[in-house]
């Protein structure tokens, strides 16, 4: 299940890449902007956030360390 859009936008702003956060909350400033649901809103926002973190988690350094 998917969570409120607040809390949603605090997981975006823990983010460790700095330029994923941006174009999330550019994203998100885009699709208020154009009068789209907050469920709406959220489900896109999540759909992205979880390939920016799991890209993030992946292919970050001290992982693939960890297993080499």
């Amino acid at each position: 299940m998917v969570a409120k859009l607040s809390t949603t936008i605090n997981k975006i702003q823990a983010l460790l890449n700095s330029s994923n956060s941006k174009i999330l909350n550019g994203f998100l400033t885009y699709m208020k902007n154009n009068g789209l649901s907050e469920r709406h809103q959220n489900k896109k926002i999540w759909i992205i956030y979880m390939f920016f973190y799991q890209y993030t988690e992946c292919c970050s350094t001290n992982f693939i360390w960890n297993y080499i």
